[in-house]
């Protein structure tokens, strides 16, 4: 500790004292409402709704959509993205794609009593004070090889073939190198934003299956000025992303655009610019330069799904966190973290997953990470079948900051500010709420501005 930093401590102490010995503890109580906390709705294979299974009785989609958004407000989370077209098809009522197979289990069958869904997520969300944002898949026709034949005349996999490729897995994805296979994304979109009144459009993880994937004449006939096809299939995906970023500022800028990547951008070993990590990269292996499209502000957020525990050999959850609020700096685009809710519980006692600590850490690590606005989880059902971990989320996500409140005595007065100044001086540890409350002033900083407006507080000045 210098001699400088000795001396502010014992002149403010002496103030603090004095102002404490007067007992000037008045309060200021401030809500943590500006921190993104967000869940995923999956619909395909009904794995969070319909939560019975699929079904054509209105009546039981709108009771199970009701339970469902009552316990997202509940647990304390402001935003939810509802998955509205899962493979090549819809949630809503659509010219450009059929009613999906994971509603009502045949594609192309319709709820009945003419029911929609996005437009009953929308109205039920707002009257809870949550977000809705409407997820799509931007190119799968099928997650499964099963429901190739299955596919409704009206999809447009059957209307336009030729936009089409099969890939080794056996399912069916739209060609990116298509301009209209893009095109027929766009105008899906541009249906959503123009008739309903969703927060949002959010795009998760499903580019390019791989590198080896059929689309050599759609090369040949395009991408002849690219030095490599990764180039070119990279380009294709920056011309999707930035056109549905210029398609949404034209309609409605009102509305967020975000992305939800693979937590791994590219590995420090394959790229100079990327993390220490060793895994799948979104950059070599789906042709998404999620990094890119933060740098040039394609995106209002962006979302990467870091699914690893904190300390994981290969892909650590901190190391990821940092290198995302690293790229982000310096930009317009908010940073939100995805997290693995659904490996949270296990029973073995060595997994680091065990019970539900490992949640708590992980938002606890977002919290005091630099550029980190909040977090999503995925997914819904994981609470649901899981008590403990539903109880601990509710505690996070409800906790009242009261923005001074540094001792946490629920009040604030000199105290917190003598407390302050002892952690500036690095003489005492603040916990995550502690520092959470330390930033009096809002400036996104602690200092000693803060210990000022503390005790100018204190004094009513």
């Amino acid at each position: 500790m210098t001699f400088l930093n000795i001396k502010i401590k014992r002149s403010i102490a002496i103030v603090v004292a004095f102002f404490v010995l007067a007992g000037l503890f008045p309060s200021f109580v401030y809500g943590a409402e500006n921190e993104f906390r967000g869940i995923w709705v999956s619909t395909v294979f009904a794995i969070d709704y319909p939560s019975s299974g699929y079904t054509t009785d209105c009546e039981v989609l709108k009771s199970e959509a009701i339970d469902l958004l009552d316990n997202i407000s509940e647990m304390g989370f402001n935003a939810v993205f509802l998955q509205v077209r899962p493979s090549c098809d819809a949630f809503y009522k659509s010219e450009i794609f059929p009613w999906s197979k994971y509603l009502t289990g045949t594609q192309g069958q319709s709820p009945d009593n003419d029911f929609d869904p996005l437009a009953f997520f929308v109205d039920e969300a707002h009257k809870r004070g949550l977000e809705l944002h409407a997820w799509i898949n931007p190119y799968r026709v099928t997650a499964t090889s099963s429901d190739n034949d299955l596919l409704s005349a009206n999809n447009p996999a059957v209307l336009y073939p030729e936009l089409t490729v099969t890939y080794t897995d056996g399912k069916i994805y739209l060609n990116p190198g298509e301009p209209k296979a893009r095109q027929l994304i766009l105008d899906g979109i541009d249906e959503i934003i123009t008739n309903y009144d969703v927060d949002g459009i959010h795009l998760d993880d499903y580019f390019y299956p791989g590198e080896d994937f059929d689309d050599t004449d759609a090369f040949q006939k395009y991408g002849q000025e690219f030095s490599s096809i990764g180039d070119w299939r990279r380009n294709n995906n920056d011309l999707l992303i930035s056109g549905i970023n210029d398609l949404i500022e034209d309609k409605n800028p009102d509305i967020e655009f975000g992305v939800s990547p693979g937590g791994i951008w590219a590995n420090e070993s394959s790229n100079l610019l990327g993390s220490e990590t060793n895994g799948n990269q979104t950059y070599y292996d789906s042709y998404a330069d999620t990094r890119k499209w933060v740098k040039e502000e394609y995106v209002d957020y962006i979302l990467p799904q870091i699914y690893w525990n904190i300390g994981h050999a290969a892909a650590d959850y901190k190391v990821l966190v940092n290198w995302w609020s690293e790229a982000s700096e310096s930009t317009n685009v908010e940073l939100y973290i995805g997290q693995a809710a659904y490996k949270a519980g296990s029973d073995d006692i060595s997994d680091p997953w065990y019970g539900v600590s490992e949640i708590r850490e992980q938002v606890d690590l977002n919290r005091n990470t630099s550029n980190v606005n909040g977090y999503s989880m995925f997914s819904y059902n994981s609470f649901v079948n899981n008590q403990e971990l539903k109880e601990l989320i509710k505690e996070l996500q409800n906790l009242e900051y009261t923005r001074g409140d540094v001792t946490q005595d629920g009040v604030v007065n000199c105290k917190d500010a003598l407390h302050l100044l002892q952690y500036l001086v690095e003489i005492v540890e603040l916990d995550s709420q502690g520092k959470a409350t330390a930033d009096f002033n809002d400036s996104g900083d602690i200092s000693i501005l803060d210990v000022e407006g503390i005790l100018r507080f204190s004094v009513g000045q």
